[in-house]
Formats: structure tokens, C-alpha cells, sequence
């Protein structure tokens, strides 16, 4: 038996399987005359020369015989064990895949011949053998190329680049080969893993999840990217609790689409292998040697426990994604797609998400009423859709139309690298939280505290100290009402912690890491002596005559307080605001090139020529109920207004359009 094992390793040129039969065959004092030709072709593989003379023969031959691609496979796998090959991918192997997966599509593979079987296990258990992989020694930078030195091949198992393991660390560029468009999509989703598996903090508390197989499901093209992001996390990853984690978003993954149909025999491969229990990776043990000794006991035991885990969590992965080839290919045969699953996801400004189905052709009019019933709000008004960035900390203002069909805001929020979001428009001058829509009046107090944090405009030193006290000390006030207790029975342990935070910021007088960023508008609070604002705000929330907690005993009266504070002591508080910008002289623009959204009945003729004092100054541009009005940066009082509705003012505004470069 040992014999023919040798024999079979010096027909397909297996030095690692010569090594070990020869090894044994010695041990057991076998001759040397019947060992001898396996021992002559041994001692030929480590000679780079007949590596490479033997290897390009096969090139040369073309053949595409299983035989012929194992030898080919194993002399290139010697290759790289001789360190003649610098690259991590190998042009040579691809093409082997390559012939493998042509036998596949024209199915001439014989999964039952174990030669053949043998040459796709080594083809596809490879990543470094995907044909749209990206050359780690060519893109990305420096740093990218430095983290890709692959570490030494032991026992004939190919090497793992460091682009294709497990990281902490935001990627520089997409693993695959992709569209340059698409490339910042693919970095997103990355950012959007770490949080997932908990290698990153996250900001919101919604379905982590969500963002990743949303992605996977507008975007064909990038599906391939986010199977190999998530496989490369599972490789070599440290930690237990980020591999399960991860291990859960695949399996969801799996079951959800499929990727490329040369991808599929890579995830298949690597499933497998899994489910085998095989390492694909350093042990517990080694993996803690680099840990504190004191956490060391605990780490190897999650490491040992999560090992015993990962079979089953592959084997249940790989059950998934035959389903949902299974049904690719019914789905196919039947003229239909599988891609047609209507689910979007929508977030709203608590930092939660909602998975939703929905009809083609269905419009975010129609998304709202849904959102409605599933927010358990009373009435929808104020209320709007928004493309907006997912750690965005100003108000949402990307506002997207009501008759926009779902699937087109969705795909348009992706392809910014956004996120789809119902929430509130900025809060009128006039408006009150609705004292009978509860939800209603929580999700408008949260847009109003983002509106008063993101305040950009300029007010006199003792005009916006005054506001920025009055506002913050009734902020404060309403979160000491909020928090006043705790909840009592299970389910509540976030909010507890929450009154225990609250608590302990209070009594240390404000002053704790973060804590009057939660109160006191960016723009006030960038020049504060941070103490000294502090104290002022403490006295105003202590003293009864600062009349900021006079409803203290009821939460909304409270919340109610401060956001007319906002609106009685902030100018233009609604306003939506973009800048710095700066004027155009006329003589710099034609009105005959602005390209109109709708015919013109009369053309505008001339310009406003800016004074030269405000000719290089900065402005904000305002956008409210009442019409578009620039307002200097840094002078205060001067503005020039254009409101949108007919009057008794000079100014009209009937119409918009573009020009060239950033021109409006």
C-alpha cells in the first residue's frame, strides 16, 4: 500500500506526499532499488531549473487532462515552496482553475474521479486563484503592498496573503477587481463588517447586519467583494466572539444571493473545509501567546469552545447557499430571477433600522404609510424620506421626492454610500411636540437636538452665549427628568445603564469626555472655556429661578420647554444651511448659458453686483419654508434674502438652474 501511495506521488509530481512516503518507507528499512525512481524525482523537485523546464513542457503542451493539471497544480505549488515565486498570485494556477471551471460549465467534470476532484480541492481552496482577485503587489499603496508578504508554506498548504486575513484595520482598496466608481462602496462595507463582527465600535444600535446584505442585494456587481470581505475576516480571526458574529452575517449571506458562479466553487470549497474542522488557521493556543497572560486562560477557552462551534456554523452556511443555488437554478429554468427580493431597509434618527418588503413600482409615499403603522405614528406630517450618511451627525437634508419609486431611492442611497432614512424635516418656528403622537414626539425631539447641536450661524458674543445657556440648561433638565429612574424587571438593562451614566456625568459637574457635546451646539462650543460653561449651565438647571425646569416632574413638558427655546432665541433655527460659499461677480457668468429646469417666460437680465467689502467674504446659504437667503459667515445682521412666496418685497424667486464648475 505504502508502495503504491509513493507511485502514485511520482505520477503527479507531489513532493509533499514523496516527502512523507519516503519518510515512512525508510523507516520501515524498504529497499532502496524499490523507492529508487521516486527518490531520483524527489531530489529533481528541489532543482527550481526542472521545476520550471517541467512546468513549461505542460504550458507548452496545452493539455487540459486532469492528470496534466494536477502535475501542474503540485509544480507550481513546489515553485512557490523553492521561494522562486514572489507574487502571491500565480498566473499559472489561475489558468489551471480556469480549466477546471471550463470542465464544470460543460460538464465534461467528473466529481467521482478522484484525480480530477483532487486538482479542483487544490484549485479552488486557494482564493488566490479567483480570477478577479486584485494583485496585493500592485494596488493599494505602499501600505497595502507591505501588509502582503505571505507568511512561509508548511506542509504544502498554500500560503494566505495578509490582504485575504483577518484585520482590525479599514482596507485601502477592494479586494476584487471592480468598477473605480464602486470602489468607496466596497471600503464602506468593510467599515460596515468591522462594525458587524465587532471589531469597531458602532454608533447606532440597529440590525448590523442589514447594511451588508442590503448591499449584496441591489448590487450584483459587488457581490463578489462582500463574500470575500466576510471570508476574509473568518481567517485567522482571533477572536471567538467576532468569528461568530461573522459566521452568522455569512450563513444570512448565504441564504440571501449568490455570488459570481466562479466565486461559488471558491465559497463552496472553503464551506468545506470548515466543515472538515480543518485549522485554515494558527491554534488557540498560538494565537494567545501574544496576549497579557492574565486574559490568556479565558481566550484559549473561547478559542477551543468556538472550534468545536465552527463545523456546524459551516455546515449550516453551506446547507444555506445550496438552497439558494437550488433556487437560482429553478428560478432560471423558469424564466424568473432570484434577485427579486423586495426588501429595503429604512433607518430612522434613533439610530435603528427596519427591514421592509415592497411592490415594484411602489413609491415612498406609499413606503411612508408603511413606516406609519410599522413607528406606530398617528400622523406622517413633517415627516420625509432622505438619502443620508450612516454616522452623519447634522439633520438629515437629502431630501428625495415622494413620488421617487423605492427601488430607484434605495439604489441612488447606495450608490452614495449612503443609507435610506425616514425622519423628521427641520422644526418650524411655531411647532410644539404632539403631546398625543408620543412617537411622533420623540422622533421630533431628536431631529430638534440635531438641528440645535449642527447650528452653524453667527450671533453676537452676549446674544448666542445667553441662547446657547438657556438651550443647553433645559436640555440637561429634560434628560434629568428622563433619566430620574430606573426601570425595574428584565429587558431593561440598557436604559439602567443609561440612568447610572447620567447620574455620575451629573454629579461630576458635566465635565466627563463628550459629555456637553451631547448639550451644547459644535459652534458654541469650539472656543468655551468647557468648565467654566459648564458651571453656568449646572447653576441655570439647580437655580428654580432660571425657570428652565419649572415642568420638571413631566418629560415631554420638559422636552417641550427646550425646543421652544430653540425657536424663540435662534434665528433661522429651521433653516437648512450649506457653505462657506462666496458671490460671483456678474461680469464672471451669461445668463443665456444656465441651463432651466422649465421654460423661462422672461429671462433675467443683469446681476447683483456685491459691494467690494463682500466680494472675497464667506456666506452661509440658508434654505427654509420662507425662500434662500445668504448671510456672511462672520458679519452679523447683513443678508440678502429671496423669499419663495410673492409680497411686498423687492426680491422674487421663480426658478433655479445650473451653471458650470460649483455655480448656482
Amino acid at each position: 500500500r505504502l508502495l503504491k501511495r509513493i507511485g502514485k506521488a511520482t505520477t503527479e509530481f507531489d513532493a509533499v506526499a514523496l516527502n512523507e512516503g519516503l519518510g515512512e518507507a525508510d523507516e520501515l528499512n524498504i529497499p532502496e532499488n524499490h523507492v529508487a525512481e521516486a527518490h531520483a524525482l524527489f531530489l529533481n523537485l528541489q532543482s527550481g531549473d526542472f521545476v520550471q523546464t517541467e512546468l513549461n513542457r505542460l504550458r507548452r503542451s496545452g493539455s487540459e487532462e486532469p492528470l496534466d493539471l494536477l502535475k501542474k497544480s503540485n509544480l507550481i505549488k513546489q515553485v512557490e515552496v523553492l521561494g522562486l515565486k514572489v507574487q502571491p498570485l500565480c498566473e499559472e494556477m489561475r489558468e489551471v482553475t480556469s480549466s477546471i471551471l471550463t470542465r464544470q460549465r460543460t460538464k465534461t467534470f467528473d466529481v467521482k474521479d478522484p484525480v480530477q476532484a483532487q486538482v479542483a480541492e487544490r484549485c479552488f481552496e486557494d482564493l488566490t486563484n479567483f480570477s478577479k482577485l486584485r494583485d496585493p503587489m500592485r494596488c493599494g499603496g505602499q501600505a497595502w503592498r507591505s501588509a502582503n508578504v505571505t507568511e512561509p508554506v508548511e506542509s504544502g498548504l498554500p500560503s494566505v496573503p495578509a490582504m485575504l486575513r483577518w484585520t482590525n484595520d479599514r482596507i485601502p482598496d477592494s479586494l476584487t477587481v471592480i468598477d473605480a466608481k464602486s470602489v468607496h462602496l466596497a471600503l464602506r462595507n468593510f467599515s460596515n463588517l468591522l462594525r458587524c463582527m465587532g471589531d469597531k465600535p458602532a454608533a447606532y444600535i440597529g440590525n448590523k447586519e442589514d447594511p451588508i446584505l442590503s448591499l449584496a442585494r441591489r448590487t450584483p456587481e459587488l457581490r463578489d467583494e462582500i463574500y470575500l470581505q466576510i471570508m476574509k475576516q473568518l481567517t485567522d480571526n482571533p477572536s471567538s466572539d467576532s468569528s461568530m458574529k461573522g459566521w452568522k452575517l455569512f450563513a444570512s449571506l448565504c441564504g440571501s444571493v449568490l455570488p459570481t458562479g466562479e466565486l461559488l466553487q471558491f465559497v463552496k470549497a472553503f464551506l468545506q473545509k470548515m466543515k472538515r474542522g480543518d485549522k485554515g488557521g494558527k491554534d488557540a493556543k498560538s494565537e494567545a501567546a501574544r496576549i497579557p497572560a492574565g486574559a490568556r486562560k479565558s481566550l484559549i477557552l473561547g478559542l477551543q469552545t468556538f472550534a468545536v462551534e465552527k463545523p456546524k456554523l459551516a455546515a449550516q452556511a453551506l446547507a444555506l447557499l445550496e438552497v439558494t443555488s437550488g433556487q437560482a437554478e429553478g428560478a432560471s429554468q423558469k424564466g424568473g430571477s432570484l434577485d427579486g427580493q423586495d426588501l429595503v431597509e429604512v433607518h430612522t434618527e434613533d439610530r435603528t433600522s427596519r427591514s421592509l418588503k415592497y411592490k415594484a413600482n411602489m413609491t415612498l409615499e406609499d413606503l411612508k404609510k408603511r413606516m406609519l403603522k410599522v413607528l406606530s405614528l398617528q400622523s406622517g406630517q413633517g415627516f420625509a424620506f432622505f438619502s443620508c450618511e450612516m454616522d452623519e451627525e447634522r439633520a438629515p437634508w437629502r431630501l428625495l421626492p415622494s413620488t421617487m419609486d423605492v427601488q430607484t431611492a434605495a439604489s441612488k442611497a447606495l450608490v452614495g454610500g449612503r443609507c435610506l432614512l425616514f425622519g423628521r424635516v427641520n422644526i418650524m418656528p411655531k411647532e410644539d411636540l404632539d403631546v398625543d403622537d408620543l412617537n411622533k414626539a420623540r422622533l421630533t425631539f431628536l431631529h430638534a437636538v440635531k438641528q440645535w447641536l449642527s447650528y452653524p450661524l453667527a450671533m453676537t458674543e452676549s446674544t448666542g452665549k445667553s441662547a446657547c445657556l438657556k438651550v443647553a440648561a433645559a436640555l440637561v433638565a429634560a434628560d434629568k427628568t428622563t433619566y430620574a429612574k430606573k426601570k425595574k424587571g428584565k429587558g431593561h438593562e440598557r436604559w439602567n445603564s443609561r440612568v447610572t451614566q447620567f447620574k455620575a456625568e451629573f454629579e461630576a459637574g458635566l465635565t466627563g469626555d463628550g459629555v456637553l457635546d451631547r448639550y451644547v451646539a459644535h459652534n458654541f462650543l469650539k472656543d468655551a472655556d468647557r468648565a467654566e460653561l459648564a458651571q453656568q449651565i449646572l447653576a441655570l438647571v439647580k437655580n428654580p429661578a432660571g425657570n428652565v425646569n419649572e415642568d420638571g416632574n413631566f418629560e415631554l413638558l420638559g422636552k417641550s420647554r427646550a425646543l421652544m427655546l430653540m425657536q424663540e432665541n435662534l434665528p433661522d433655527f429651521d433653516a437648512y444651511t450649506f457653505g462657506p460659499m462666496r458671490e460671483v461677480p456678474p461680469g464672471e457668468f451669461k445668463w443665456s448659458d444656465v441651463k432651466w429646469e422649465f421654460k423661462v417666460a422672461k429671462p433675467p437680465q443683469g446681476g447683483f453686483a456685491p459691494l467690494e467689502a463682500r466680494r472675497d467674504m464667506d456666506h452661509h446659504l440658508l434654505v427654509s419654508n420662507a425662500g434662500i437667503e445668504l448671510q456672511s459667515v462672520d458679519a452679523v445682521g447683513w443678508s440678502l434674502r429671496l423669499p419663495f412666496r410673492g409680497g411686498m418685497g423687492r426680491w422674487h424667486l421663480n426658478g433655479w438652474g445650473t451653471y458650470e464648475g460649483e455655480t448656482l
